[in-house]
């Protein structure tokens, strides 16, 4: 019993020693024993809890050992600027990060740690009509769209958006339902958006807005993800009859 002990125990202490050493034999017969140097570790850190889409952010790699060479890839993000093992990243999306460090070994890349973070869209406005609120009315103005940054405390004008409009939804209409496509290149709507934007009523219609891109303070173009616009009509007070929608503006589902 105790040499099939013994025996187990010397198995295991043989693949531990086989794990941290590289044997290597000489003409003589004499086997040397170099130790394997452990993989370094790594922290990633950034003094903000999330980052947000319209702002650049720090992130801060720490590495165990000297002089060890590593090399940081980062998904989601562009690195605008490294210095002393701290790297600004800079957002186009809103989207998860990942950051991912690598030692640089003479037999390839090693790795040795990763971290993501969220990126936060500013909130967007359109017509006057908040992103997750309702509004009984929509107010067209000097800047029909725009996203609000909680950090600058500014308005950020789009550029540029889309909108996909759907009529004649009502399953009871005898008509099949219509697409439109509509396009404007600053942050108003134009004359044909406005006139579906009058004639949007709920079940019949169906309004989309994608491919929204903002400018933000340092003039570098941002893009927000597609959102849709809902109405619903309120018949149980005795609103005025262009009170009886409820507006509300969402992030789009799905695809």
């Amino acid at each position: 019993m105790w040499r099939t002990i013994c025996i187990k125990y010397l198995s295991v202490l043989l693949l531990l020693i086989n794990g941290i050493c590289v044997a290597q034999r000489t003409k003589k017969g004499v086997v040397h024993f170099k130790v394997k140097a452990p993989l370094p570790t790594c922290t990633i850190e950034s003094d903000e809890k999330f980052f947000q889409l319209e702002k650049e952010s720090l992130v801060h790699i720490t590495v165990t050992g000297k002089n060890q060479r590593i090399q940081v890839r980062v998904k989601g993000a562009s690195v605008v600027s490294v210095k002393d093992n701290t790297y600004k990243l800079r957002f186009f999306a809103a989207d998860t990060v990942t950051v991912s460090v690598y030692a640089i070994k003479p037999e390839g890349l090693r790795y040795i740690g990763k971290r993501s973070f969220n990126v936060v869209a500013p909130a967007l406005y359109f017509c006057g009509l908040k992103i997750d609120s309702t509004a009984q009315s929509l107010r067209l103005g000097k800047c029909d769209l725009y996203a609000y940054s909680t950090y600058y405390k500014i308005k950020m004008p789009v550029s540029s958006f889309e909108m996909f409009y759907m009529e004649n939804l009502n399953p009871d209409m005898k008509r099949k339902a219509q697409t439109v496509y509509l396009k404007s290149d600053s942050c108003k709507v134009s004359k044909e958006m406005k006139e579906k934007l009058v004639r949007f009523q709920p079940v019949k219609n169906r309004l989309y807005l994608y491919s929204i891109f903002f400018i933000g303070p340092d003039g570098i173009k941002r893009t927000i993800d597609p959102v849709e616009l809902f109405a619903k009509s309120d018949t149980s007070k005795s609103y005025k009859a262009e009170s009886y929608v409820t507006f509300s503006l969402k992030k789009k589902k799905g695809n």
